[in-house]
């Protein structure tokens, strides 16, 4: 590398620019505002970024702890909010709460598959509500695997009697079982 004739230190090779960085510059030098320029050159990144930060349980449990603690909701805020209350009074436990307890690693199966069942479906619909398929598909996937456990439990009378009333109980909340046993297959 060539030296600095001046200072003697090794002078940086020039950077290759990427678009978004011309964008910069050209927007820094209409305004001199960084943070303007700086969002809307990195608005793809931008929204990379806050894509990520929604895959995450934790950060939808406190957005809707931050809506549910608003006096007044706006429209679009009611309809979740009102979701995530009706878990949490079926179940005892937040949406949030149970898509981190029923997909990580190492989860022991419960002793009634039918409980679990509805904790599952009842934050599968917070979620499928919110269009959240990365929370979804792993929230499907549980579900298959716990109504396989149900099926082999089907010889005894007593569990198809238990689920047939769950099944009961969700369609008056308005979950419809059959939609979320058929997610991701295109229906007729």
């Amino acid at each position: 590398m060539p030296m600095h004739y001046k200072t003697g230190y090794r002078e940086k090779t020039p950077t290759i620019l990427e678009p978004h960085h011309y964008e910069f510059v050209k927007l820094y030098a209409e305004s001199f505002d960084s943070l303007a320029a700086y969002t809307a050159s990195h608005k793809h990144i931008l929204k990379v970024k806050a894509s990520s930060l929604l895959q995450s349980a934790e950060v939808w449990e406190h957005i809707m702890r931050r809506i549910i603690d608003t006096d007044h909701l706006t429209s679009i805020q009611q309809k979740p909010a009102s979701i995530y209350r009706l878990c949490i009074d079926r179940t005892g436990s937040s949406p949030c709460q149970i898509y981190n307890s029923y997909t990580s690693q190492g989860r022991k199966k419960d002793s009634n598959p039918i409980d679990t069942i509805k904790k599952i479906v009842y934050a599968y619909h917070f979620f499928s509500y919110l269009r959240r398929e990365y929370f979804t598909k792993k929230l499907y996937n549980e579900l298959v695997s716990e109504m396989e456990y149900l099926q082999f439990l089907f010889r005894n009378a007593a569990w198809i009697t238990e689920f047939n009333l769950f099944k009961s109980r969700i369609e008056k909340d308005g979950i419809i079982f059959s939609k979320i046993i058929n997610h991701g297959k295109e229906e007729d």
